[in-house]
């Protein structure tokens, strides 16, 4: 694994911030050699020997465009994002400080959607982790609160933001602590 780890670095950093918990059972994530490497084998191997994305930053965390989208569909489609994502009557004013059309969200944190005032239909997020420009996520008619859940231990203390993208008049804004 740790010879592939530079083209795969995505998909296995978003296996160890899955953690054994949230990983589905038949969950691959990768050829190696043309033989498929259980995610959870894995996820095994790392607590025995350790992660070959240990010493890794941020900009090592990477591999080929499929592969970094292969990485985003593990990660989202197993972490219940759209279960985190709670519709809300508080929006914040319009033009507060921090909000925009695109941002970075690290695990853990929260972000408020705001919608063009009058917006009565759904619209969709872009949110993606590795890949570009990411998945479709859904926001109500209102707009809502996208909670994203902490990853799990990874091998490395370098964190790779989530990437919010929205539509032209939505914002998203940071929610300040608890």
């Amino acid at each position: 694994m740790a010879d592939a780890a530079p083209g795969l670095r995505s998909n296995i950093y978003a296996a160890e911030a899955l953690g054994h918990d949230r990983m589905p059972a038949d969950a691959v994530i990768g050829p190696l050699s043309y033989v498929p490497v259980s995610a959870r084998e894995y996820l095994e191997a790392v607590a025995d020997v350790g992660s070959p994305l240990a010493g890794a930053d941020r900009s090592d965390i990477g591999g080929r465009p499929e592969q970094r989208r292969e990485a985003d569909k593990l990660l989202l489609s197993n972490l219940g994002i759209a279960d985190a994502l709670a519709s809300t009557a508080d929006v914040p004013q319009v033009g507060a400080r921090g909000c925009g059309t695109d941002t970075e969200v690290f695990p853990g944190a929260s972000v408020q959607v705001v919608l063009p005032r009058g917006t009565e239909q759904d619209t969709t997020l872009l949110l993606g982790r590795f890949s570009d420009p990411g998945f479709p996520l859904g926001i109500p008619a209102g707009g809502g609160t996208l909670s994203l859940p902490e990853d799990a231990a990874v091998g490395t203390p370098a964190m790779v933001p989530y990437r919010v993208s929205a539509p032209q008049g939505t914002l998203i804004c940071p929610v300040e602590g608890p």
